[in-house]
């Protein structure tokens, strides 16, 4: 995996909609497909054979156990939550609000993930206080290929002076 890149541009402190760069790269923290968790989870929340029975797994077309989308989106979360909340330079983040999803690759017991969040697009809401940041956000396994794809919209504050 390539290596992390500082998460803020604005130093110490909130980072707000201003300081986010078009174009910049932000690294996630690594997180673990634990088998068992993986397992627990699908049995559940999607108790589908693929997601929770190995040996049934091995015979089906995917190969081998699988984890479930909401498993995989839970790393997402997990990993995405050290670029949004890094000490000292957390993201006045308001919430997302459009996704569009894909699954490009199934995640397997025992990968190692984290997000890459590409900023692609950005600008100022009709709401005073507030912009709108577009991001591609990959899940990428240890040879960064991504095993979750999401487009997302999400909204942050602007910095109180430019309110």
């Amino acid at each position: 995996m390539t290596q992390p890149e500082r998460t803020s541009t604005s130093g110490e402190g909130t980072v707000y909609f201003e300081d986010i760069e078009l174009g910049r790269t932000y690294w996630g923290s690594e997180q673990v497909a634990d088998e068992e968790e993986l397992i627990a989870y699908g049995q559940r929340f999607d108790p589908w054979p693929m997601h929770t029975d190995p040996n049934i797994g091995d015979a089906s077309p995917l190969g081998g156990l699988v984890a479930s989308g909401g498993y995989t989106i839970s790393l997402h979360y997990l990993s995405v939550h050290a670029i949004l909340n890094a000490p000292g330079a957390e993201w006045a983040f308001l919430g997302g609000f459009d996704w569009h999803v894909q699954f490009p690759k199934p995640l397997r017991p025992g990968e190692h993930v984290r997000v890459r969040l590409v900023v692609v697009e950005k600008r100022l809401s009709s709401k005073p206080g507030r912009g709108i940041v577009t991001a591609e956000v990959d899940l990428v396994d240890r040879h960064d290929d991504p095993v979750l794809r999401i487009r997302v919209a999400f909204m942050m504050a602007t910095t109180p002076s430019s309110s």
